[in-house]
């Protein structure tokens, strides 16, 4: 590559001379440096993504948890409020039972009272007849 872009060799040997250079320079301690120091931010780099994401799947999670709470706590409101109105539904059946029952017994007890009195008014004999 070297060679397309300087052109043609100027001095003998200058391509080998270069290429010994990069290849010197690619085994130097400072370049070691530099290829770890790169590796080690792309490790830092992947270590944050994963957290982020952990956060995030934590966070939905979360959310998510706290949308069934919401639900649960809203199907559990509306069983009491169902229960509530069965006791209430109940309670006035028990209430309309009562009174049609006393409505019963003072009919019959209106009944005997008025034959009583008709009786103790008007007595009639039937052995007269």
């Amino acid at each position: 590559h070297l060679k397309l872009i300087f052109g043609s060799e100027q001095l003998p040997d200058t391509w080998n001379a270069i290429i010994h250079c990069i290849e010197h320079w690619m085994k130097s301690p400072g370049y070691q440096s530099h290829i770890e120091s790169i590796a080690q931010e792309e490790k830092n780099h992947a270590v944050e993504v994963n957290e982020g994401t952990q956060i995030w799947v934590a966070y939905k999670e979360d959310q998510k948890a706290k949308v069934e709470l919401t639900v649960s706590q809203k199907e559990r409101k509306a069983i009491k409020t169902q229960q509530h109105m069965k006791k209430q539904a109940l309670n006035l059946a028990h209430k309309e039972h009562q009174k049609e029952k006393q409505h019963l017994q003072f009919q019959k007890g209106m009944s005997f009272q008025n034959f009583n009195s008709i009786y103790t008014t008007f007595p009639i004999h039937f052995s007269n007849c």
